[in-house]
């Protein structure tokens, strides 16, 4: 940019005579690099932004004019034998917004190392926490099935032992993990997407209402729906609310082996992907299974599927792959 020279109280077109200092109006000053020698510059503009070679100090003596881009320091000879050195009069003004935009843009780059230092933090804290609280060293589904056998089966809670308590329900899976059973849950998803413990696709055989899961939005499950236990149970037994997939998972993983069954194809990649955003760490611990594809041959679906001596705490009967799960 053109800085201004000149238009303070001290830019004068002067000659010293004895011991004065007289102005000189209308006198024509040339602009130079250096106070001797130097090389004369010539690409000038008066205040009104006119392109000019030379200075003319104005009626009352006064000097003002731009200076070449850049430059901040001048000397001007008005021919009578001494130099005159300028600066810059905006240069202050300069500096100050200059120093502005750079303190600006410390503040915003400052800003954006602590964000991503926060987020690292973050992150390191998150693994942190999964390495302390999600170790490998935990019994997994496959150490379960593997260590299985007709003469010694393993045991887990099919449906969160349903036949013992009320199925898929909070109160079934606390009192199997209470007691060390890995946890096997089924899922189906509703209307708006959230998945919840349910091995039907319908509401009808568990619950007091009708239809498909899907046909009802999470705050209908949520507040509308719950078991209908009494007839298999007995009338003891208070009904409950419906589990969202969140709260076994917030609760459960970690602890013990869960064997996670999206019972539809609906269900398949909502449960993929909520494994994958919100519980990162889940898959040596969580096993994910679906009516298509058996990971563990022992909570298959289906004919065919073979005897590898696991037993399901509820029914309490042996797994023959020939009952459905």
């Amino acid at each position: 940019m053109r800085h201004l020279f000149g238009g303070t109280t001290s830019d004068y077109a002067m000659q010293q005579v004895g011991n004065q200092l007289l102005l000189r109006p209308g006198a024509t000053g040339q602009v130079w690099t250096a106070v001797n020698g130097g090389t004369q510059l010539t690409d000038l503009t008066d205040t009104g932004g006119v392109p000019i070679t030379s200075v003319v100090a104005a009626a009352d003596g006064s000097v003002a004019f731009y200076g070449p881009e850049d430059v901040t320091e001048a000397f001007i000879d008005f021919g009578f034998g001494r130099r005159y050195t300028l600066i810059a009069s905006d240069i202050a003004s300069t500096v100050s917004s200059r120093l502005d935009s750079l303190v600006a843009t410390a503040a915003d780059d400052a800003a954006t190392k602590a964000a991503a230092a926060q987020a690292a933090a973050i992150s390191t804290a998150a693994d942190n926490a999964a390495a302390l609280y999600l170790p490998s060293a935990i019994t997994t589904v496959d150490d379960l099935i593997g260590a299985a056998t007709p003469v010694a089966p393993a045991y887990f809670a099919h449906r969160g032992g349903g036949m013992v308590r009320p199925e898929h329900t909070m109160v079934g899976f606390r009192a199997a993990a209470a007691m060390r059973f890995p946890l096997e849950v089924s899922v189906n998803v509703d209307a708006s997407g959230e998945l919840w413990c349910l091995h039907d696709s319908t509401v009808d055989r568990t619950t007091n209402r009708t239809g498909l899961l899907s046909s009802y939005t999470t705050e209908e499950v949520a507040q509308q729906i719950e078991t209908n236990s009494r007839p298999l149970l007995g009338a003891g037994w208070e009904e409950q609310r419906l589990v969202p997939l969140r709260q076994v998972l917030d609760e459960f993983l970690g602890k013990i082996p869960i064997l996670l069954e999206p019972k539809a194809n609906d269900a398949v990649v909502p449960c993929q992907q909520l494994l994958d955003a919100s519980y990162p760490h889940a898959p040596p611990q969580c096993d994910l299974e679906s009516t298509h594809r058996h990971p563990v041959a022992a909570v298959g679906q289906g004919e065919g599927v073979p005897d590898v001596g696991v037993s399901r705490l509820g029914d309490v009967r042996r797994h023959d792959g020939r009952q459905g799960c």
